[in-house]
C-alpha cells in the first residue's frame, strides 16, 4: 500500500509524463509542417526540408521554373530532373540547358523543341544527327525556307522538305502552280517523307475535306508508286472539291481514288454528304476499299466532332488512336487524348498537343 504522500507523488510523476508525450506530439506536428508554415532559411532548404517525396519534387520544380535556375533541378531524381531541365530551358529559350539531360532521346527532344520555339536554326546543330536533320526540316518547312532544306542532309530529305513547301504553299495560297514544283521523284521515300512532314508548316489552307487526315491517306498510298507532285494534285483536289486536278496525277490508281472522292458535292454549304462518299469508296479497288472507308469516318468524325465514330474503324488500334489525335489537333483538345487507352500512345498525344500549342503561342 502506497501512503497518500507517496500517491501524490505517482499522480505528479504520471502528470509530468503525460505533459511530456503531450509536448513531444505538438513538437512532431510543428516539425512535420515546418517547411510549411516555418521559414527556415533558403527557399531550396524549405522544399529540400519537405518530408513527402511528391511534394518535394513537386516544390523544387516549382522553384527552378520560378527562379529559372536549372541547377536546383539536379536535386531531383532521374526522369523528374529531365523534365525539369526541359522545362527550364523552354521557359528560358535556352538550349543548352538540355546538355544536363543524361538521356539521350530526351536530350534531342528537348533541344529540337528549343528550336522550334525560337526558330533558332542553330540549335538544330546540337541535337545528334537524325534528330538535327529532322529539326532543320522542321524550322525550314514553317518558314517556307527551301534554302534550309539544304541543312536537312541526304538528297531524299532535301527533296521531301522542299517539296512539302511546294505542297503547303499550294494549299495556303490556293494556287495549284506550285505543285508543278515539287519532286517528280518516284522513289517512296521521298514522297511519303513529304507527306509525314506537312503537319510541320504553316498548312492553315488544308481544310478537313475528303481525306483529312495525313496518315490515313498515306497508309492508302503506303504500296502505290506516286511522286511527291502526285501528293499535292491530290491535296488541291480535294481542297478544291475539283476533280479536274486529278487529271495531272500520274499514278492511275491515286487519280481514280482522288477523282471519286474531289467529286463530291458538298451539302449545307461547308459540311459534306459522308454518306456519298462512303458509297465512293466502292469503286476503289479492293486493297484499299477499307482504307477508303476508315478515311472517310476518320473525316466525319472530325467535321461532326463525334469521338464514338473512332471506335468503328476496323485498323486496329493504330487507326483509332489516329483518329482521336486528329480530332485532338482539329480542335485543339486534349479531352481527345485521354481516349487513348495505351500510356505510350495517350503520352504521345499529349506531347503533340503540346508542341502544337507553343508554336501557335510564340513558337513562331
Amino acid at each position: 500500500m502506497y501512503s497518500m504522500a507517496q500517491g501524490r507523488d505517482i499522480l505528479n510523476d504520471e502528470q509530468i509524463r503525460a505533459r511530456l508525450i503531450v509536448a513531444t506530439v505538438v513538437i512532431l506536428v510543428l516539425l512535420a509542417l515546418g517547411s510549411a508554415f516555418i521559414p527556415r532559411g533558403s527557399l531550396l532548404n524549405q522544399c529540400l526540408g519537405t518530408w513527402i517525396p511528391q511534394n518535394k519534387y513537386n516544390c523544387l520544380g516549382q522553384l527552378a521554373l520560378e527562379s529559372l535556375n536549372a541547377s536546383v533541378c539536379s536535386y531531383l531524381p532521374g526522369q523528374n530532373s529531365y523534365a525539369c531541365y526541359s522545362a527550364v530551358a523552354e521557359k528560358t529559350g535556352n538550349a543548352t540547358t538540355c546538355s544536363e539531360i543524361a538521356n539521350s532521346s530526351q536530350y534531342d527532344s528537348c533541344v529540337v523543341f528549343i528550336a522550334n520555339a525560337t526558330d533558332n536554326y542553330s540549335e538544330c546543330g546540337l541535337a545528334s544527327s537524325d534528330a538535327s536533320s529532322g529539326c532543320y526540316m522542321q524550322l525550314a518547312i514553317r518558314g517556307y525556307n527551301q534554302s534550309a532544306c539544304a541543312k536537312t542532309g541526304s538528297f531524299d530529305r532535301m527533296a521531301a522538305c522542299s517539296s512539302a513547301i511546294d505542297i503547303n504553299k499550294a494549299l495556303v495560297f490556293k494556287n495549284s502552280t506550285y505543285c508543278a514544283s515539287a519532286s517528280n521523284d518516284t522513289n517512296r521515300s521521298v514522297s511519303l517523307m513529304t507527306l509525314e512532314n506537312l503537319s510541320y508548316g504553316s498548312n492553315g489552307g488544308i481544310s478537313y475535306t475528303g481525306v483529312s487526315n495525313m496518315e490515313s491517306y498515306e497508309s492508302y498510298t503506303l504500296n502505290q508508286q506516286f511522286t511527291s507532285r502526285d501528293a499535292c494534285y491530290v491535296l488541291f483536289a480535294l481542297q478544291a472539291s475539283n476533280s479536274t486536278y486529278c487529271t495531272r496525277v500520274s499514278n492511275s490508281n491515286l487519280a481514280t481514288f482522288c477523282t471519286s472522292l474531289s467529286s463530291r458535292s458538298r451539302t449545307n454549304g461547308t459540311s459534306l454528304n459522308y454518306t456519298q462518299l462512303l458509297n465512293s469508296c466502292q469503286s476503289v479497288s479492293s486493297a484499299y476499299k477499307q482504307t477508303c472507308i476508315e478515311s472517310i469516318t476518320i473525316e466525319e468524325a472530325i467535321g461532326t466532332r463525334n469521338a464514338t465514330l473512332c471506335t468503328t474503324l476496323q485498323g486496329g488500334n493504330s487507326s483509332i488512336y489516329q483518329c482521336y489525335l486528329s480530332l485532338a489537333e482539329r480542335y485543339n483538345d486534349t479531352a481527345y487524348c485521354g481516349l487513348i487507352k495505351n500510356a505510350t500512345a495517350n503520352s504521345a498525344c499529349v506531347q503533340d498537343m503540346h508542341f502544337n500549342a507553343s508554336r501557335v503561342n510564340g513558337g513562331g
